[in-house]
């Protein structure tokens, strides 16, 4: 301890002779921990760093730096007292331990895998799975092994007595050391560069784990059967690393390690950082012990040295004799040589002190020099210390010999000032500092700084500077590269598109670019006189405070603004702030962005929007009117042919009636299609996710189909997995719609054959239901089957020409499959069919205490059911031809009909008489079914009377249709045409209620594929 003591001290001294920065606290100790460099020194600084900084934290006014060194750097650094404790491998510790003498134990490492401590490791013996001819050790005869070196007890030794005990001596093979990590061995046995590889325990499974070693190609030989521990092994077991204390250390200080170490938790941060589990007691290290011996291996490797007691033994009377003879003959020099001693003790003194004095200014990393500058410019250096090999790479005697080879040094820009700094301190004798640049004799280019003060002289002679010059290159690059970084971060700053700022909690600004100031026409003075608030007027004074307070609680902001500039110009912005420290102080750092086009772009796109839902209105109002004009006379068409059809008819009369009913239901698709394929266009489809059941509505889809599949002579087969679930929820209407389209298509385009439809779960997605309908009809050519979900498309003209269809019928089932979060494909082969396919969410619901059946579809003439009893109906309706077509609807019937052409007359229809059930139009003259609507519940709501059952009928069947009935009073709600057998289903289900006020519950819209 007392030269690191004196030399500690002697620096101190000089560091405030030479006038440097503030000396490090006295009371600070710095102790050095020393780690064996297993794998690469950066690797292991990084990794056993935090464990260094625990100590420190655990040994109070000593701080402990960390040393990565390999074996050789470690034992230099012992034998000359350079480190305080080791932590190295335990056959390294042992070789240490009986050459140098280190101190005694303080702990052993445990290590960890998977989180599980491990306090033992050993060696693997491997091989490639490809050598079989590799088997056992005593395959290993005139075999090339890789290792790392012969110092490692888990890399080497370990492996070598297992070879030692099978009968391999290690002079029967080729070794070769190829240094740490232990990677490198493992790449020489992948690369054939050696047929056989030793690590330690762990290192194979580290490698697989982070996938750069195939674990298939490698062979474990020698494997131990060891349960428990975690890794493959070869080897017996030794215990994990040593952690020593040097014999120099005291004991106090080595007590609060162990303490320190022996309290290390496993969930330590520490301990997580240095991928370890702790460390325990210290471990038996006999064992590695045995096995350098056996192997013969330092410091065991040499031939025994007998000592004094050896010979002691041996030539006990001959020496005592010969002793006694010494010490007779030392006795009288002793009295003769007692003055001259005292005369060379005050000399050795002198000398050793020189020496030691001499010693401190060689290791110094720094050049001590004594300068005198002479009143006529002459200079000469006394002394050089000798690191000025290294500074100058100039030699101490050459410089004191001629001070020029100094100043040649010198970089020219700094020399005059040099010389005119070093005149001022000679001639006025203060302390000089300078910081110059110079370039030594090999070309590399450094900064010095020199720090010097004279000694007391008489006046007429020259002072004696001492002085000290030490290389700052590095800490001048740090200052460039910092400087270098700052004025990136403004040019970065000020190349933001927007404005940035930094202000403190007072709302001062501590930093702003160049945008801030031409935004605001503020120079930087007035910036940083100004406050946040000042650039803000009215409302947006109270948002950007809230704001600001919102960051400073929350860390984080934003709002939207205007920026005040000094012409009282204002620019709305788009501001973001966040919170940050700096200087241990809460700031505000933030951004801000000219958000005026973005407003002028919003105000576009909102004068778009206005217009587009302008014209969409006025779409859906010209798509209103016609779906009325041209359902209400369609409506009288197909209702007096299916009135016409339950008559008796002539075969030829039957044929032509038949013809002119399925081209007139073509006519209400065509018109239905592009209604709902307008609907979807414009946003305005709505979709209903309601429980019903697809196996019931495949069932129903089928049925309805198989007629007209059987009229051209085809079989219909509709198959569905026992797997469906028996409710779910959707649109069954919107799925139904999309079946049937499909349906209509395979039965239209097949003319030999079957039609067959699957409902199946998908295979590959889980909760998805699988609907696929396939035909053996004309097929589609490869090249047209993505355009025939395009609107108004066919596969090609002559489909059109042979079958008719508008082409919608595809986009329209495309399109509501994608809005039911499906999705909708075919795959066909020209002449030989189609099979179209499409996907929907199962969203399995729990089956509700009543699952309504629906309307079976009904197929010819249907008798008239008897209703419940007669009903007194009113009729509003402005159109002749759908009056007579509504009487002949009921005439079969016992209901009584009574006739009113617009709202008025039904009015004072209602006035007059009882009515259980009104049916009225919504567009007539005079006044609509609406406005009609209401003011018949007014009249019922004044008269206290029981509510009729009101039936809105339009031609509309436009979305929305239905929610504006409701609104106006109706119960239900009836889209044009009108199926007789509709209608009549409609007033039996009126007519069989006790309660005709609760009608309303029922749907009775119909709509048209």
């Amino acid at each position: 301890m007392a030269p690191l003591f004196w030399i500690k001290t002697l620096l101190w001294m000089l560091c405030l002779l030479a006038g440097g920065i503030a000396p490090v606290c006295a009371n600070e100790e710095t102790m050095t921990l020393a780690v064996m460099a297993s794998r690469p020194k950066v690797e292991v600084q990084q990794r056993w760093q935090p464990l260094a900084d625990y100590l420190t934290a655990h040994l109070p006014g000593r701080r402990i730096r960390l040393l990565v060194l390999n074996s050789v750097e470690m034992e230099e650094a012992v034998s000359h007292h350079a480190i305080d404790f080791i932590l190295t491998n335990p056959s390294h510790y042992i070789q240490m331990r009986q050459m140098h003498g280190i101190g005694g134990l303080l702990a052993t490492l445990v290590s960890q895998a998977n989180g599980l401590p491990v306090y033992a490791f050993g060696g693997v013996i491997f091989a490639l799975q490809e050598r079989t001819d590799l088997a056992t050790l005593a395959d290993l005869h005139g075999k090339s092994i890789a290792a790392v070196d012969e110092v490692s007890l888990g890399g080497f030794q370990a492996q070598a007595l297992e070879l030692a005990h099978a009968g391999v001596p290690l002079a029967d093979v080729r070794l070769r050391f190829v240094g740490q990590p232990h990677d490198q061995v493992v790449r020489a046995v992948l690369d054939g560069e050696a047929d056989v590889g030793f690590v330690r325990t762990g290192v194979l499974d580290a490698l697989m784990r982070a996938g750069t070693l195939d674990g298939k190609r490698i062979r474990i030989l020698n494997a131990q059967p060891l349960p428990g521990f975690p890794f493959a092994v070869s080897t017996h077991l030794y215990p994990e690393w040593p952690l020593v204390a040097m014999t120099h250390v005291e004991p106090s200080v080595a007590g609060r390690v162990v303490a320190a170490l022996l309290a290390m938790d496993p969930g330590d941060p520490v301990a997580k950082a240095t991928q370890i589990n702790g460390f325990t007691v210290p471990a038996n290290y006999e064992p590695v012990e045995e096995v350098v011996r056996e192997l013969r291996l330092p410091p065991y490797n040499t031939l025994p040295v007998f000592s004094f007691a050896d010979i002691w033994n041996r030539y006990q009377w001959p020496l005592a004799l010969l002793l006694w003879s010494v010490v007779v003959i030392l006795a009288v020099s002793g009295l003769l040589l007692f003055k001259n001693r005292q005369l060379a003790e005050t000399s050795a003194a002198l000398a050793r002190s020189e020496k030691r004095y001499r010693r401190i200014a060689e290791t110094v990393p720094g050049v001590i020099y004594d300068y005198v500058l002479y009143p006529d410019g002459h200079n000469v250096f006394f002394y050089v210390s000798p690191f000025s090999r290294e500074l100058f790479e100039l030699e101490p005697e050459r410089l004191m010999a001629d001070t020029s080879h100094f100043w040649n040094l010198i970089h020219p820009d700094d020399l005059v000032r040099l010389h005119e700094e070093d005149m001022a301190a000679s001639q006025q004798k203060h302390s000089f500092f300078s910081e110059v640049r110079i370039t030594t004799p090999s070309g590399r280019a450094k900064w010095i700084q020199i720090r010097s003060r004279p000694t007391q002289a008489p006046q007429d002679q020259p002072a004696l500077w001492s002085g000290f010059i030490f290389d700052i290159t590095e800490r001048k690059e740090k200052d460039d590269a910092l400087r270098k970084e700052r004025d990136f971060i403004r040019r970065l700053i000020d190349s933001l598109p927007g404005i940035f700022y930094l202000i403190n909690q007072d709302g001062k600004f501590c930093l702003w670019n160049k945008k801030f100031e031409e935004v605001t026409g503020f120079g930087a003075e007035e910036m940083a006189a100004a406050t946040a608030m000042d650039f803000f007027r009215g409302p947006d004074c109270v948002v950007i405070a809230e704001r600001m307070r919102e960051v400073f609680v929350h860390g984080v902001a934003a709002t939207e603004a205007s920026l005040v500039a000094r012409d009282g110009t204002t620019t709305p912005f788009y501001f973001v702030g966040r919170a940050i420290e700096l200087e241990h102080r809460p700031c505000l750092v933030g951004m801000g962005l000219d958000i005026s086009e973005r407003k002028q772009m919003e105000l576009a796109l909102r004068e778009a929007k206005e217009q587009a839902e302008a014209a969409a209105q006025a779409k859906g109002d010209f798509l209103a009117a016609m779906s009325h004009e041209i359902r209400t006379p369609m409506n009288v068409v197909l209702g007096m042919a299916d009135v016409l059809l339950e008559t008796r008819l002539t075969p030829e009369q039957n044929r032509l009636l038949q013809t002119m009913h399925r081209s007139g239901k073509a006519l209400m698709r065509v018109i239905s299609d592009i209604l709902d394929f307008s609907r979807i266009e414009a946003g305005r489809f709505v979709l209903f996710s309601l429980p019903f059941s697809p196996r019931q509505m495949v069932e129903e889809t089928a049925h309805l189909m198989r007629i007209a599949a059987a009229e051209k002579g085809l079989s219909l087969v509709a198959q569905v997995a026992e797997e469906i679930p028996d409710v779910v929820l959707g649109d069954d209407e919107r799925v139904r719609q999309v079946l049937i389209n499909l349906f209509s298509n395979a039965i239209k385009f097949t003319q030999h054959g079957r039609v067959s439809m699957q409902l199946t779960v998908h295979p590959q997605e889980p909760e998805t239901l699988l609907f696929q309908v396939t035909d053996t009809g004309i097929g589609i050519a490869s090249e047209q089957v993505e355009h025939i979900f395009e609107r108004f498309t066919q596969a090609d003209s002559g489909v059109t020409r042979r079958y008719g269809g508008t082409g919608l019928g595809l986009a329209i089932s495309r399109k509501l499959v994608e809005l039911m979060d499906g999705r909708l494909w075919v795959a066909s082969q020209l002449g030989q069919g189609s099979s179209f396919f499409f996907t929907l969410p199962a969203r399995p619901v729990e089956r509700p205490p009543l699952l309504l059946d629906r309307i079976q579809p009904v197929v010819g003439p249907i008798p008239p059911a008897t209703p419940a009893r007669e009903l007194n109906i009113l009729l509003v309706e402005d159109v002749e031809e759908n009056q007579v077509l509504f009487e002949a609807y009921i005439a079969q019937t016992p209901h009584r009909l009574v006739m009113a052409n617009d709202g008025v007359e039904a009015v004072a229809q209602v006035q007059e008489t009882l009515f259980d059930v009104i049916v009225t139009d919504v567009q007539m003259p005079r006044m609509d079914g609406y406005t009609a609507t209401q003011q018949i519940r007014q009249l019922e709501r004044d008269r206290h009377r029981a509510p009729a059952t009101i039936i809105a009928l339009t031609a509309h069947a436009m979305a929305g249709e239905k929610e504006r009935s409701q609104a106006a009073g109706c119960d239900l709600y009836l889209t044009k045409p009108i199926r007789k057998q509709e209608l009549l289903n409609v007033l039996q289900e009126v007519a069989n209620r006790a309660d005709f006020a609760k009608a309303g519950s029922a749907s009775a819209e119909t709509s048209m594929y």
